[in-house]
C-alpha cells in the first residue's frame, strides 16, 4: 500500500462558489464546535482494554473513542530508488504503533492530525524519524501481527506528542491489513462524577480511570520507547521460539557490559545504567536495607540485561526493556509479577531516587522490577562517584572506577 501523495506546493485548487460557500459554512461550524470543550473519561487498562471494561464505558451512553496500540517490526525506509534503512536478513527494528477510526482521531487528536491519517499510509514521529534519516515521502516496510509486510508511505513527520509517543500512527483500515487490533485506551463523553463511579466499578480490575480535572501520578511511569532509542540506542532483532529473540550483535557488543557489584555479584547490563545502580547499592548499604537483597535469587532468576519479548498480555513484537539492559529484577521469587510485593517501600523509593521507577506502583504489580527511566537524576543528588573502564578480570567485561569526568 502507499500512502497518498500532497499536492504540489503553489498549487490552486478551484472550487464553483456555492461548493466553496458551503465548505466556508463546515469549517465555521467545526471551529465553533472545536471551540466548546468536550469533557471525557479516559480509561487505561494494562494488557488491553477487556470485555467487562468496554461493557461499563458502554454505559455512559455516548460515543465511544479508541486507540489501538501494540509495536510493529520495521524492516527497512526506503526513499525513490535509495535505501535509507535496513538490515540484516529477516531483522527489523520494533516500532510502537498506534491506530485510530476517523472520528476517534478527529476527537481525540484533532482535524488537522485526523488529516494526515486519513490516507493509505503512516505518521512518523519526529524523534523516530530522526533516528534513521526519514522524511516525509519516504516509504517505510513494516512487518503486521499477521506476518505480512507491507510497504506504506510516509504520509507526514509529526511532533512525537501529537500521535501519543508512538513512533508510528495509522488509520483503521491500515492497521487492519496488519493484522494490527489491540484497544489499549478508550475515551466516552462523560463527567467527573462519572469517572468517579467508573473507578467504583473496576477498581478490581487493573484499570485507570481519568475525568475532567483529574491529575494522574507519573510517579512509575517509564519511558516511551523512542525516548529509550534516543539515550540507549537502537538494535535489530528477529524472534526466535517463545519470547526469546536474538538482537543485533555489534550493538550488544558496543553497549552490554558483565560487571561485579556485591552483593549482586556477575550480572549483565547497559553500561549507562550500570553506575546509577552502583549509587543505588552504595545507598542501601549506607541505611542497611542492603540486607533485603537475596544475591542467589538474584542470581538464579533475577539480573539485568535478558534479550526477549514482553511477557504478560502484551501482543506482536514489544521487547522487555531487559533486552536494552536498562531494567533490573530483585528478589523475583517473592515478588512475582502481578503478585505480592514484599520489598520495602523505604528499598523502591532507594531506587526510585537514583531515576527507576518501580514496578509495584504499577497497574499489575510487579515488585520485583525496576526501570531507568529519568532523563536527569533528581535535583541534589549527583551522578555515581563511579564508572566504568575495561576490565582485566576474567569473566568480568569493564570494572567500576572512581569517576574523574562528568556523568553521562
Amino acid at each position: 500500500m502507499k500512502g497518498r501523495e500532497s499536492a504540489p506546493a503553489g498549487r490552486r485548487r478551484w472550487l464553483p462558489v456555492g461548493v466553496a460557500s458551503l465548505f466556508a459554512v463546515v469549517a465555521l461550524a467545526l471551529a465553533a464546535a472545536a471551540e466548546q470543550p468536550v469533557s471525557l473519561v479516559t480509561v487505561f487498562e494494562s494488557g488491553g482494554i477487556s470485555e467487562r471494561t468496554a461493557a461499563e464505558i458502554a454505559e455512559l451512553g455516548g460515543p465511544v473513542y479508541e486507540r489501538h496500540s501494540g509495536t510493529l517490526r520495521m524492516m527497512s525506509v526506503e526513499r525513490d530508488d535509495e535505501t535509507v534503512q535496513s538490515f540484516q536478513p529477516e531483522m527489523g527494528v520494533p516500532m510502537t504503533t498506534a491506530a485510530w477510526e476517523a472520528d476517534s482521531a478527529r476527537m481525540l487528536l484533532g482535524e488537522e492530525m485526523a488529516h494526515h491519517l486519513a490516507g493509505d499510509g503512516v505518521v512518523m514521529s519526529r524523534r523516530s524519524a530522526a533516528l534513521r534519516g526519514a522524511r516525509a515521502g519516504d516509504s517505510v516496510v513494516l512487518e503486521g501481527w499477521n506476518g505480512v509486510a507491507l510497504e506504506l508511505a510516509v504520509d507526514a513527520v509529526v511532533d512525537d506528542a501529537a500521535i501519543g509517543w508512538a513512533e508510528i500512527g495509522m488509520n483503521d483500515r491500515v492497521a487492519e491489513s496488519l493484522g494490527f487490533e489491540r484497544v489499549g485506551l478508550v475515551s466516552a463523553v462523560g463527567t467527573a462524577g462519572e469517572a468517579a463511579e467508573l473507578r467504583v466499578e473496576l477498581a478490581d480490575l487493573p484499570v485507570r480511570v481519568t475525568g475532567p480535572g483529574d491529575s494522574v501520578d507519573r510517579t512509575d511511569f517509564v519511558l516511551p520507547t523512542v525516548l529509550v532509542k534516543e539515550r540507549f540506542g537502537e538494535f535489530s532483532f528477529r524472534p526466535t521460539s517463545g519470547d526469546g529473540i536474538v538482537i543485533d550483535q555489534a550493538w550488544e557488543d558496543a553497549n552490554i557490559v558483565t560487571v561485579d557489584i556485591p552483593p549482586l555479584g556477575l550480572f549483565e547490563c547497559h553500561r549507562l545504567v550500570v553506575p546509577y545502580v552502583r549509587s543505588v547499592i552504595e545507598d542501601l548499604r549506607a541505611t542497611d536495607l542492603i540486607t533485603e537483597i537475596d544475591p542467589g535469587d538474584f542470581q538464579l532468576a533475577g539480573g539485568c540485561f535478558n534479550a526477549r519479548l514482553i511477557r504478560g498480555g502484551d501482543k506482536g513484537f514489544a521487547l522487555s526493556r531487559h533486552s536494552w539492559g536498562i531494567a533490573i529484577d530483585i528478589n523475583p521469587s517473592t515478588n512475582r509479577y502481578d503478585g505480592g510485593v514484599t520489598l520495602s517501600e523505604e528499598f523502591g523509593q532507594t531506587f526510585r531516587d537514583w531515576g527507576f521507577a518501580w514496578g509495584a506502583g504499577w497497574l499489575r504489580p510487579d515488585g520485583m522490577h525496576f526501570e531507568w527511566s529519568h532523563l536527569e537524576v533528581p535535583e541534589g543528588r549527583n551522578c555515581s562517584s563511579t564508572t566504568l573502564e575495561p576490565s582485566g578480570i576474567r569473566g568480568v567485561s569493564w570494572t567500576l572506577v572512581d569517576r574523574t569526568g562528568p556523568c553521562r
